[in-house]
């Protein structure tokens, strides 16, 4: 359950701190008060887009922090499975809003990604307000909620699994189609582009090796120069050559080695030096460019361009050269063998259509019989709230072809009056008729499609009387299995509350500013009767909201 919420900066908010208990909670006060930005501040968790300009006038950034206790052992396990310490059963959400309207999203004080923060926001609260009654009217989403009371996520993965591997055959064979259909003309372009690139047959990191090679050659007499001069200057002069010196040095020593002693080690010395350095000078000489380098420059040239020129055509680098060298063999394989593989695939399609097709009518048969079943429960909770003349049906019917989600047509369809043919629940519904068949919903699903925190911003909207009474009984019946919190105008709603919280706005200086005060019974009694009356409350008026108060505690 959500246990407190704190809120900073959030436009007329400046500082509010909000408890909450378990079951229903009601917030109630004037048009606005800021109950709408409390809402506006779960949905902020929630990963919802909102504007910067919510940042409060003068303020560099918003701060929302919301903190749960009885978290469910799965919740917590998601929290764990993203590296975050998530021993016991409580649990703070916080989001930072700033000027520039950048957020920074944490979890148990760890900073976390937007996607990682909405997941676990998703799994602990869901907010139902206007814009969630329309969503009601998009098939996917009825879809979503018939699977979610029907329980068969596990099918559904299967068949989603199926059509993904279903739909991979169709475009392999589809490609191959197009491949046969454009026949000679494509196996000769292919044959081109391949001869092309054999032709040149070039090699990965050929490139940069015969550009260092031309850095050489077109340098060749800079370095010939300095080359041949070392190796003048070890081998190449007859008198002064290191080499030479170091030969004639060690058979010196030699000449009297016999007479001082110690002279063995530095003719040994002086023979290795002798061999060292007349390999350096080889290896000098075979190094230099040679008198061709021009010749050598025209072939590296030369070669380097016609690398160029294929890749500029097939690939950015070599390696991509060589890739698309492959596929366009690969492709000339399947068009010399393809009436043969079209053949394979087609018996591959058969079966896997077969197998989709079982899938398919497993998920349909229970899709159908969970409409039905929800089907008749949501009339019942219509006829609760007030609207017993309504015929609501959940119609399952054949999709032309296998889709991703199945092999079904989903939509809600709804008759208000009677005598009326059943329509489209976007074509038909108003508002206040559209909050209460989503209550119905809502009220059938609930112990299997709900969070533990369920959100109702005004869902009297259009609705008053007795109607709205039933509305807050059902809200009440909800919060017997998971908290409730509901933003009303209504009291015959808030009478019912658990707890009453109260939204109202103050000048404090210069500024305005949102605070929330928890009534006690007295205040309900005066809040109440505030909703109920005009102007001026009167005695009548509270004793009505007393009433209220009583008779909603009856109905528990």
């Amino acid at each position: 359950m959500l246990e407190s919420l704190h809120i900073e900066n959030l436009a007329v908010i400046r500082r509010i701190d909000v408890d909450f208990s378990e079951g229903l909670n009601c917030l109630t006060g004037e048009t606005g008060s800021g109950k709408t930005l409390i809402v506006g501040s779960l949905n902020l968790l929630l990963g919802t887009r909102v504007s910067k300009d919510l940042v409060r006038t003068g303020e560099q950034k918003a701060f929302v922090s919301a903190s749960f206790r009885d978290v469910p052992p799965f919740v917590r396990q998601s929290v764990r499975d993203f590296g975050i310490d998530c021993d016991d059963d409580a649990l703070i959400l916080s989001k930072t809003l700033d000027a520039n309207g950048r957020t920074v999203s944490k979890i148990n004080g760890v900073t976390v990604n937007a996607s990682m923060s909405r997941q676990i926001a998703q799994q602990l609260l869901s907010i139902h307000g206007q814009h969630d009654n329309y969503q009601l009217q998009d098939p996917r989403c009825q879809r979503e909620l018939l699977d979610t009371y029907a329980d068969d996520a596990a099918l559904l993965d299967a068949y989603r699994k199926t059509f993904d591997e279903w739909t991979e055959l169709r475009q392999r064979r589809d490609a191959l189609r197009k491949d046969l259909l454009d026949g000679e003309r494509l196996k000769e372009l292919l044959a081109y582009q391949v001869s092309e690139i054999e032709k040149v047959n070039p090699v990965p990191g050929e490139e940069e090796a015969g550009e260092q090679k031309l850095a050489v050659l077109r340098n060749a007499e800079k370095i010939n120069k300095n080359l041949s001069f070392a190796y003048y200057l070890l081998k190449g002069s007859e008198k002064a050559a290191a080499g030479l010196v170091t030969e004639k040095a060690a058979e010196s020593l030699s000449k009297i080695s016999d007479l001082v002693p110690g002279l063995s080690e530095q003719i040994s010395r002086l023979e290795e030096m002798s061999s060292q350095l007349d390999d350096i000078a080889e290896t000098i000489r075979s190094q230099m460019p040679g008198e061709d380098a021009s010749s050598q420059i025209d072939k590296i040239e030369g070669r380097l361009a016609a690398i160029r020129k294929i890749r500029k055509k097939y690939g950015s680098d070599i390696e991509e050269v060589l890739r698309f060298r492959d596929e366009a063999k690969e492709r000339l394989r399947h068009l010399d063998l393809g009436e043969t593989e079209i053949e394979d695939l087609e018996l591959d399609l058969e079966k896997k259509a077969e197998e989709l097709k079982k899938t398919g009518s497993k998920l349909s048969g229970i899709r159908r019989a969970c409409a039905s079943k929800a089907s008749a429960q949501i009339r019942d909770e219509l006829a609760f709230l007030d609207m017993p003349k309504v015929v609501f049906e959940i119609e399952v019917t054949d999709a032309p072809e296998p889709r991703s989600d199945g092999t079904d047509l989903i939509q809600f369809k709804i008759a208000p009056n009677p005598g009326e043919k059943l329509t489209a629940l976007s074509e038909t519904a108003s508002g206040g008729e559209l909050a209460r068949v989503m209550l119905a919903i809502r009220s059938v699903l609930r112990e299997k499609a709900g969070s533990d925190v369920s959100v109702f911003d005004e869902i009297d909207t259009g609705i008053s009387g007795k109607t709205a009474r039933k509305v807050g009984i059902k809200l009440a019946s909800i919060s017997d299995s998971s908290q409730v919190i509901c933003v009303t105008h209504s009291a015959q709603i808030a009478s019912l509350a658990d707890r009453h919280l109260r939204v109202s706005k103050r000048v404090q200086g210069e500024r305005t500013e949102t605070e929330v005060t928890v009534l006690d019974e007295s205040e309900r009694v005066e809040e109440l009767a505030r909703i109920l009356g005009g102007i001026h409350v009167t005695e009548a008026q509270r004793q009505a909201a007393l009433d209220m108060i009583r008779e909603g505690r009856n109905t528990k």
